[in-house]
C-alpha cells in the first residue's frame, strides 16, 4: 500500500488474491486516498458478483487474467488516455498526498492501518 503513496500513481493494477488484504481491499484503501485514480482488478474469479463488488469500492475496470496482455494494456490506456488511440487525456481528481506516518516505523501511510 505505501508503493501507491510513494509513486503517486496515474493508475493502479491490483491482483485479487494477495497475502494479507484482497485486491477489492486494497482498491478500496487506494481510492481512500486518490478517490479519481483509476483502479484495474485484475483477477483469474472473474464472476458478476466480483465485478458488482469492485465496482461498489470505486473500482474502475475488472479484466480477467484469461485475456491477454494486449487487452490489458488497451484497458490501461483507455483509462488513462480516455480512449484507445491515445490523443485525448482525462485530468484525475485527486486528494494531496497524505502524510506518511514514520513514528511508528512501518512507514504506513496516517489512516491506512
Amino acid at each position: 500500500m505505501t508503493k501507491a503513496i510513494d509513486l503517486d500513481p496515474d493508475l493502479a493494477v491490483v491482483d485479487f488474491a494477495m497475502p494479507s488484504l484482497n485486491g477489492l481491499q486494497i482498491g478500496e484503501k487506494i481510492l481512500s486516498v486518490y478517490p479519481g485514480l483509476p483502479v484495474v482488478l485484475h483477477t483469474v474469479h472473474l464472476f458478476p458478483a466480483m465485478k458488482d463488488e469492485a465496482r461498489k469500492v470505486g473500482i474502475r475496470e475488472v479484466v480477467g487474467k484469461e485475456v491477454t496482455a494486449e487487452r490489458l494494456l488497451d484497458v490501461i490506456e483507455t483509462l488513462l488516455t480516455g480512449n484507445r488511440n491515445g490523443t485525448a487525456s482525462t485530468p484525475r481528481d485527486r486528494a494531496e498526498k497524505p502524510d506518511v506516518d514514520t513514528d511508528n516505523g512501518k512507514d504506513t501511510p496516517s489512516g491506512l492501518n
